[in-house]
């Protein structure tokens, strides 16, 4: 039976998840971003209102990371944020440049984009959280292509192309 779910984060406001709760199986929070570990401002309230309407959720990291090192950092920030918390839809690395920053800041080659991913994915398992990797088919499809990444589920990005409405 297939699921339907939203992300959350605080570019969406303060979403009445109540109201929703009879039109989605679960939320995936974005959790922060980049290699500072700058939290989601609406990430604690997301998941506070999940837990208080029973609603599940998962978690997800924006990398701005530009190397493994960085990624790994990351995940070091995402895991102690979500040390008090248990998420049952997983733990996912957004490996995107939706805005850009990855290319002005000098775009990683492919090679390093996937051991970013890999890093970032491989540590959340180890600290005990099922992990996975977020991004659009684009991405999936060209730098993020390969055996590498093969292990990790993806959660592909879909947008609404059509009078509001997915294809």
């Amino acid at each position: 039976m297939a699921k339907r779910g939203i992300d959350k984060s605080s570019h969406n406001g303060n979403i009445d998840l109540g109201a929703l709760k009879n039109q989605i199986d679960f939320v995936i929070i974005r959790v922060g971003y980049g290699t500072k570990g700058t939290l989601d401002n609406k990430f604690k309230r997301n998941v506070e209102l999940c837990e208080q309407i029973g609603l599940p959720y998962g978690f997800y990291w924006y990398s701005y990371a530009l190397n493994a090192d960085g990624a790994i950092t990351e995940a070091d920030h995402f895991l102690s944020a979500i040390a008090p918390y248990h998420p049952t839809y997983g733990c996912w690395f957004d490996m995107e440049d939706a805005d850009g920053y990855k290319k002005k800041n000098g775009m990683p080659s492919n090679s390093v984009l996937q051991d970013m991913c890999y890093e970032f994915c491989k540590k959340v398992e180890e600290a005990g959280y099922y992990s996975g990797i977020y991004a659009s088919a684009s991405w999936f499809n060209n730098q993020l292509s390969g055996e590498k990444l093969k292990r990790f589920d993806k959660w592909v990005a879909q947008w609404p192309t059509r009078g509001g409405k997915q294809r």
